[in-house]
């Protein structure tokens, strides 16, 4: 399984309490980490940006 830092940062931002963020954080640390590389990121850029002028949208938080 595999997890990006933008996904774990929205995911530790929920936690409630330092304990859980601790353990949280420490198995999402085991997980393979997916390389997001600038080439990613402009993509993701450049296929919004398509949606966007069909008037569709995906967001980039889960919140």
């Amino acid at each position: 399984m595999w997890i990006c830092w933008p996904i774990r940062v929205e995911l530790l931002i929920g936690v409630k309490n330092p304990e859980r963020w601790a353990i949280i954080n420490e198995q999402m640390a085991a997980l393979e980490q997916a390389p997001l590389l600038d080439q990613t990121w402009e993509r993701a850029a450049r296929l919004g940006h398509q949606l966007a002028r069909k008037g569709q949208s995906v967001p980039l938080q889960t919140s």
